[in-house]
């Protein structure tokens, strides 16, 4: 069991804590604007500049476009963020993959030479052990 000092368990406590401000700033901001977009049902007129034609909707759908076009941007940028991480993860898997073959290779070929020294073909042992330029 982790003692109450270990990095773990502070580790965890850093997450909840930081849930908890989050939601604690997030929550009444999401209350306010239900409370302000369902308080004001009437229709606003926007100018979206450069455009000629003003565009007149309520205020309740540009409460929720807003909200959902931050959770868009939101997510966009959360993918953008962990690109780097993901072309490690996947160098990191094709190295992972390279080597396992690499040691089942190794491992077959020691499995090999003990056959061949137990059953005496010591000329084949020497034959498959790869030289080195410093032993020549």
């Amino acid at each position: 069991m982790p003692s109450h000092d270990s990095p773990r368990v502070r580790g965890r406590a850093r997450k909840i804590a930081g849930k908890l401000a989050f939601w604690a700033v997030a929550a009444p901001i999401a209350v306010a604007a239900i409370v302000f977009s369902s308080a004001n049902r009437g229709p606003v007129q926007i100018d979206l500049w450069p455009f000629e034609y003003p565009l007149e909707i309520r205020v309740f759908e540009l409460v929720l476009a807003s909200a959902f076009g931050g959770f868009v941007l939101g997510g966009f940028l959360s993918w953008l963020a962990g690109v780097q991480v993901r072309r490690r993860a996947r160098h990191a898997a094709r190295d992972v993959d390279r080597l396992s073959r690499a040691l089942t290779d190794a491992r077959e070929r020691i499995a090999r030479q003990e056959r061949d020294a137990e059953t005496g073909n010591e000329r084949a042992v020497v034959r498959t052990i790869p030289t080195t330029s410093a032993a020549a």
